[in-house]
């Protein structure tokens, strides 16, 4: 699950500094009023039923939205705002149809 793995240790590396833009006096995010915010990417494939990319791509995009709506829920008292991308398909080596012959 590097994928939700991923997302949690870079919060956490950053997590000083998410705070010190809402606190520290100098923060230009308090002088113009705007809170910290740390924003994951996910993909529409957590919400198909149909694993398109395989099971574990799909389960851990899953759990990156599973863990993006605890950490917004967590955060609320520091007013660290969480939320998550979720793209769609768009034309890639990833998204092509291959046909082997």
């Amino acid at each position: 699950m590097a994928n939700s793995t991923a997302v949690f240790y870079t919060l956490t590396a950053f997590l000083t500094l998410l705070d010190a833009g809402n606190t520290h006096p100098d923060s230009p995010t308090l002088k113009n009023g705007v809170k910290s915010q740390f924003i994951a990417t996910s993909s529409i494939g957590a919400f198909s039923r149909k694993p398109g990319m395989g099971y574990a791509y799909a389960g851990s995009k899953a759990a990156v939205i599973h863990l993006v709506k605890q950490l917004s829920t967590g955060l609320v008292p520091y007013h660290i705002r969480v939320n998550c991308l979720a793209p769609g398909i768009y034309p890639s080596d990833m998204s092509a149809v291959r046909l082997f012959k």
